[in-house]
């Protein structure tokens, strides 16, 4: 297949492209040619009772038929949150392709030690309001789910504001309006897939440069140390933390989290990589 010319250099971003359009800086389309992977559990499935991915190298399959289909070369390739690890094995499993990671708001897995970790860091860091926030919240989400269990995975992120959000009373609605969801497929990704997720496996085949992007008060991922035992197996890594940010820097820190991609990038286009693969 003949190797298409672009202007820009392509940033395939994981995950539902309604929601991913809406939250990222808008600046970064002047700087690259952005691309959306849709994955199966942000889609209506009418009838389809059973998740529709048994294993994340299914996902990585398609998002490899999505690069052939769309005839991208090199790319940036972009995850976050549970989308990290989609995007983890999928530079696993094709590190000719990727030029550089970027992963945001992620703890290495979902396991219930990181559960643990992950709930030790509310409980020891937030503050009395934050928590009274969250339990609040949490206390209203059966009757939520009761009265639209459709939207069930939306009503349970948007109850924990208070361990997503630097402001732990930001309303995160309007991210979510009409993104469709697939329950059984989401089901099993994050409470299977992800909980069983082995991020050291294969860690090595990585190649790419990797850019950490995590908010210092991400609650749902956890702190960023979690990472620690890790960043070794990465040849290149590069961490950042922003301090008014939780699990969504995009959005609360835009202009940092855009400026920080783009001087990444930059600087790998200035001598990191050898320049044909730009």
């Amino acid at each position: 297949m003949q190797k298409e010319a672009r202007s820009k250099i392509p940033l395939l971003i994981i995950g539902s492209k309604i929601f991913y359009e809406r939250v990222l800086p808008k600046g970064l389309k002047t700087r690259f040619e952005l691309f959306y992977f849709d994955h199966r559990g942000f889609a209506e499935h009418p009838g389809k009772t059973m998740s529709y991915y048994s294993s994340l190298d299914d996902i990585s399959k398609e998002i490899e038929e999505f690069r052939q289909a769309h005839r991208l070369d090199k790319l940036f390739l972009f995850g976050h949150s549970g989308h990290a690890y989609m995007a983890l094995e999928y530079a696993k499993n094709h590190p000719k392709w990727v030029l550089g990671l970027i992963l945001c708001a992620c703890s290495p897995d979902l396991s219930p030690s990181t559960h643990t970790a992950a709930a030790t860091f509310f409980e020891n860091e937030a503050e009395e309001f934050r928590k009274r926030v969250f339990e609040a919240d949490m206390a209203t989400l059966g009757q939520k789910i009761e009265e639209n269990p459709k939207e069930r995975f939306i009503q349970f992120v948007l109850c924990q504001k208070a361990k997503n959000w630097f402001d732990p009373n930001y309303d995160a609605s309007w991210m979510w309006e009409k993104v469709p969801t697939h329950l059984p497929t989401l089901d099993y990704i994050w409470g299977k897939l992800f909980a069983d997720f082995q991020v050291k496996s294969g860690l090595m085949k990585i190649s790419c440069p990797v850019l950490f992007l995590q908010g210092e008060f991400d609650f749902v991922a956890g702190p960023a140390l979690l990472w620690d035992p890790y960043l070794s197996f990465f040849q290149q890594v590069e961490v950042h933390l922003f301090d008014r940010s939780g699990h969504y820097p995009m959005v609360e820190e835009p202009i940092k989290f855009e400026r920080l991609i783009a001087a990444w990038t930059s600087r790998l286009k200035q001598g990191t990589l050898p320049p044909e693969n730009f």
